[in-house]
């Protein structure tokens, strides 16, 4: 029998995206998003920043992969 989370057989990106798939279902990125779009805001007013709005979403689209990627970083370290 073929392991399920075995990423050399395929079935792992099948589980993977069914898995993210529910998530969305969920909402989860809309909760997400307000979290840290709440804490954004908050982080530009503590350092009195004032922003062109093209340019506050470009800033923000960038510190959310920022933060996203640290996350993921920190989450792969602390499994091996």
């Amino acid at each position: 029998m073929l392991n399920p989370y075995d990423p050399s057989n395929g079935m792992y990106v099948n589980l993977r995206r069914r898995v993210v798939q529910n998530l969305k279902a969920l909402g989860i990125e809309g909760s997400i998003l307000e979290v840290v779009q709440t804490a954004y805001e908050e982080a530009l007013r503590a350092e009195n920043i004032m922003l062109a709005p093209i340019e506050k979403k470009k800033l923000f689209s960038d510190v959310l992969k920022l933060l996203f990627e640290d996350m993921s970083n920190d989450f792969d370290g602390k499994q091996n």
